[in-house]
């Protein structure tokens, strides 16, 4: 279960990732098509501030598409003094992210499972060739979301996702590092959820995942050429999906996922950069946080603070305080 805690990482930045949340009538957005010649805009806002925020949304699969970034992505790295994730890098390797996924000693999830739910969770992983013993042990909340991130394995096994990448080289660099939210504050968020919804959210992930299965869908695939198509657009419509889940368990699920979460980080952000004025800031986000009436940059422009996006061509005004070994 060496991957479970990047799988989590993943499920906790990409709240959509929860097949079963999606309504199968609305398919996913295509994105929208970029000139010829002409780069898609990075994830990367700013607010000028004093003080200076980049904002940088992040997906947490490393596939090449999305971890080629654009100099300006390197060049607002390199010219912050501080660097934060959702995540620290110590919480991203909490021995808390794996307790936090299985079953109390003794417990199996066949045991917790209706049995027509396990039946369809075990023809679905026999059908796509997935071994089932990373579930045998999972609470059903965790197995529902880390279902619909199979895809992402072979990637995760190779590399490291772009949120570890820039801690460390933060890190690496001699910046202040750490994260908006602790880890026991993420966990949180799914273990608040009764354990008969838990069972109801995994059969609903099955269905809809069998269905996007038979149908030669990858979800993730779709994801991934969203973000590197720099369609933010495309990222709040699917996470418009969960939130307009008729299941009040995945609505209230979605809402402490996302609403709440940006909320929180939003604030703890305002009340730390206030603090140290002068200062300039990188902070690490998933990118399904970013858009929306409630989203990150909605959240900023009320408090005063709106954020522009940068160019992929963009020029930076400030220099680079501290290269990393990208800038190099």
């Amino acid at each position: 279960m060496q991957l479970v805690p990047r799988l989590l990482a993943l499920a906790l930045v990409l709240p959509f990732a929860l097949a079963g949340s999606a309504r199968a009538e609305d398919p996913a957005p295509a994105p929208a098509p970029e000139p010829a010649g002409v780069k898609p805009a990075p994830y990367l806002w700013v607010i000028e501030g004093p003080p200076r925020i980049y904002l940088f949304g992040t997906i947490h699969v490393p596939d090449p598409r999305v971890m080629d970034f654009p100099a300006v992505v390197w060049d607002a790295h390199a010219a912050a003094d501080v660097v934060w994730g959702e995540l620290s890098l110590e919480d991203q390797n909490s021995p808390k992210v794996q307790q936090a996924v299985l079953l109390p000693e003794g417990k199996t999830l066949k045991e917790v499972l209706p049995a027509a739910t396990y039946d369809k969770l075990q023809a679905h992983l026999a059908a796509r060739g997935s071994s089932p013993m990373i579930f045998a042990r999972m609470k059903p909340i965790w197995a529902s979301v880390i279902l619909g991130l199979l895809d992402a394995l072979p990637l995760l096994s190779q590399a490291e996702p772009m949120d570890d990448l820039l801690l460390k080289q933060a890190k690496a660099a001699g910046k202040v590092t750490g994260g908006l939210e602790t880890i026991e504050e993420q966990l949180q968020v799914f273990e608040s959820v009764p354990a008969e919804a838990q069972a109801r959210i995994l059969d609903e992930a099955v269905v809809e995942l069998e269905k996007a299965r038979s149908e030669g869908k990858q979800p993730i695939e779709e994801l991934i050429v969203a973000y590197a198509c720099g369609n933010l657009q495309a990222l709040h419509d699917e996470t418009a999906k969960m939130a307009a889940s008729e299941d009040v368990e995945v609505k209230a699920l979605a809402k402490r996922l996302l609403d709440d979460r940006n909320l929180k980080m939003v604030e703890r952000l305002l009340e730390r950069t206030a603090k140290a004025p002068t200062k300039t800031y990188f902070v690490l986000v998933g990118a399904g946080h970013f858009p929306g009436p409630e989203g990150f940059l909605a959240l900023l422009e009320k408090k005063g603070l709106p954020a522009r996006r940068l160019a992929a061509d963009e020029k930076l005004p400030a220099q680079a305080l501290v290269p990393t070994p990208a800038t190099k």
